[in-house]
Formats: C-alpha cells, sequence, structure tokens
C-alpha cells in the first residue's frame, strides 16, 4: 500500500510540475515585474546574496503592506478548492 502512495506522489508532483510550467509559459510579465521569487532565485544564482536579500526583504514587505493576513482554515482551503472548480467549469 505504502509502494502505490508514493507512486501517487510522484504522478502528482509531475502534473504540478506541469502546471507550473504551463503557467510560467503563459505568464506575461507587466514591465518590471516577474513571478515572484524569480528575481531571488536569479540574484542567488549569479552569487548576488546581498541583492537577493534586499529583494526578498521587499517582497516581503510588499506581502506586509498589503493588508491583513487570512487566517489558513478548513474553510478557506474549501474557499479556494470552490473557487478553482468554477474556474474550471467556466473554462470548458
Amino acid at each position: 500500500m505504502k509502494q502505490r502512495g508514493v507512486a501517487m506522489g510522484i504522478t502528482t508532483r509531475s502534473k504540478l510540475v506541469g502546471e507550473r510550467e504551463k503557467l510560467e509559459d503563459s505568464y506575461v510579465a507587466k514591465p518590471g515585474h516577474t513571478l515572484p521569487g524569480y528575481t531571488v532565485d536569479a540574484l542567488l544564482e549569479q552569487g548576488k546574496v546581498e541583492e537577493a536579500r534586499e529583494e526578498l526583504e521587499r517582497l516581503l514587505q510588499e506581502g506586509i503592506d498589503s493588508g491583513p493576513g487570512i487566517e489558513a482554515t478548513p474553510q478557506f482551503y474549501e474557499n479556494i478548492r470552490a473557487e478553482v472548480r468554477r474556474r474550471a467549469k467556466a473554462r470548458q
């Protein structure tokens, strides 16, 4: 039974990676914008640790300034799932 779970996890992960790649391919950045975190990753790959830290702090502050947080309750996740189902149905 455990082996089946592992295989299912790999399949699910593969689907998620594929979906992420589709999102990345369809993403059209506005001037000066990228997908969150890409700038940080790129800076780290270039060895620019201090610049990456500054960008991460900027992104975190942007999130803080965006308003109060939302508690991640079971109802919160159910609302997200309902919205995803609604959008998927609308695309069919």
